[in-house]
């Protein structure tokens, strides 16, 4: 058989057996059923994961104490303590009448609370009662010392004081007399009120010496008058006791007679010694203010010396308060200029030589006058009374300096003052025989301009001719000469 019949074999339509085509048969698979505790318990399981963690990591662990009434000192050991942020903590302070001061009056969260360490907490502390609220003030003079100090406590008044002293005739427990400070409309809690309570008549013929010391000098006066004793007050400065209090008294304890002298010493605060100031410069006077509370007066004198301070008031070495000013004088130099002192800007001569009596208080010895021109100048620039110039000069030596220099303390100033504008008036064309013409004499100062040159004339005739009077003098010339302020008058 050739190849083709061999391939020709497997070409025809009837196919061998062993190539039959396969039956293919799907295979389905089953489904199994849907269980939801497959992914409940996971989810449960999860929860309890996450509620553990909140209880271990985030929930908060710190239980708030109640701080209210307590001190705020007793907040800053709980928050060490705890571990709580400072940040978070913010303190505000408001008055309180039911909280004395640095107490808690509240606080933002409740005791009890559990919170964070990064909790935010406001608390409230009390200053106290305030001192500026008005108090209605009772009959005080009707009140025993029972009623009074009730009082005082229940409104916590901060300066009122009440002490009792023996009263021959108040009633032991009634007011022997009391001092307030202010209008009694204005009483508030921090309104200074003393009060003196009676302790009844004292033991005949001898009296119980109480101890003032540190106390107000009022309190021992008071003792004093109701007792019979005659007291003596002396006063020294302490470095210990405060200004007003008293610091020694004699005697000190025990009793004494009746109209014996019981003397006391009160303090005037501590006290300082005025140093001797004349070596000192400026940052060395205002170091010892500052240090020493002291209120230090700087006046200023021109002075030859070569000091800062040149004098002092108290002298060195004398004790003073701290409400007693120190006054130093401050050495200005030995030479002035006439812009620095304000001569520069003076034209008046009055004025000029008024500014010398300054000068000289500021301890300049300076004089001015009008020696070489007694007479003074008549001037078209410069108004009567006015500088024309001025030449300066030393006293010690004689000789002229020039005004725009410095200046010795013994300056001169020798002035040359205006006496005003002249005017040469001719007559002769307006006098007939001994008298003028009043009409044409009239229309010649009318035309010197008198209102611009500060002439003034006055017409006191009707007739045709007229008599010429200046300054009330009678002039009988042919001319006469004018100045600044003249007054012509035509009679």
């Amino acid at each position: 058989m050739s190849e083709k019949d061999f391939l020709s074999q497997f070409s025809g339509k009837t196919k061998p057996e062993s190539f039959k085509e396969e039956e293919r048969v799907p295979v389905k698979k089953e489904k199994k059923p849907f269980k939801p505790i497959y992914v409940i318990i996971p989810l449960i399981v999860l929860a309890v994961v996450l509620i553990l963690c909140y209880f271990l990591f985030w929930a908060p662990k710190i239980v708030m104490k109640d701080f209210v009434g307590l001190n705020k000192t007793e907040i800053s050991s709980f928050v060490r303590q705890q571990g709580i942020e400072p940040a978070g903590i913010v303190f505000r302070e408001e008055y309180s009448l039911d909280y004395d001061r640095d107490l808690v009056v509240s606080q933002s969260v409740d005791a009890g609370k559990k919170i964070r360490k990064n909790a935010k907490i406001d608390f409230v502390i009390s200053l106290g009662a305030d001192p500026d609220e008005k108090i209605s003030l009772p009959d005080i003079a009707n009140m025993t010392k029972d009623e009074l100090d009730e009082w005082s406590k229940e409104n916590k008044l901060q300066k009122t004081k009440i002490i009792t002293s023996y009263s021959e005739t108040v009633p032991a427990g009634e007011v022997i007399v009391f001092d307030l400070k202010g209008d009694a409309d204005e009483f508030t809690r921090g309104t200074t009120l003393n009060i003196t309570v009676s302790k009844g008549p004292a033991p005949a013929g001898t009296v119980q010496v109480q101890d003032f010391l540190k106390k107000q000098y009022y309190e021992a006066e008071s003792w004093a008058r109701q007792n019979k004793v005659e007291i003596v007050k002396n006063e020294a400065f302490s470095s210990t006791v405060e200004a007003g209090q008293i610091m020694s008294q004699y005697p000190s304890s025990g009793t004494m007679k009746t109209g014996e002298v019981f003397s006391v010493t009160v303090s005037k605060g501590k006290g300082v010694t005025v140093p001797d100031f004349s070596n000192m410069k400026e940052n060395d006077l205002t170091s010892w203010e500052k240090k020493n509370n002291i209120l230090l007066i700087r006046e200023e004198r021109y002075s030859e010396s070569t000091k800062h301070v040149i004098s002092q008031s108290p002298a060195a070495g004398t004790t003073v308060g701290s409400d007693t000013p120190v006054t130093v004088v401050i050495n200005k130099g030995n030479g002035f200029y006439m812009d620095e002192v304000g001569l520069s800007t003076i034209t008046s001569f009055n004025k000029f030589i008024d500014k010398m009596y300054d000068l000289r208080e500021l301890g300049l010895d300076v004089y001015a006058g009008q020696w070489n021109s007694p007479d003074g100048v008549y001037s078209y620039d410069h108004p009567k009374g006015e500088i024309v110039s001025i030449t300066c000069s030393d006293y010690s030596s004689g000789e002229n300096i020039a005004c725009e220099y410095k200046l010795p303390i013994d300056a001169r100033f020798d002035l040359t003052v205006s006496k005003g504008i002249m005017f040469d008036v001719d007559l002769s064309d307006v006098k007939e025989g001994g008298r003028y013409d009043t009409a044409k004499l009239s229309d010649k100062l009318n035309g010197l301009e008198k209102n611009n040159n500060y002439v003034t004339y006055f017409v006191k005739t009707d007739e045709d001719t007229c008599d010429l009077y200046v300054n009330g003098s009678r002039i009988t010339g042919d001319s006469v000469h004018l100045v600044e302020g003249d007054s012509v008058e035509l009679r």
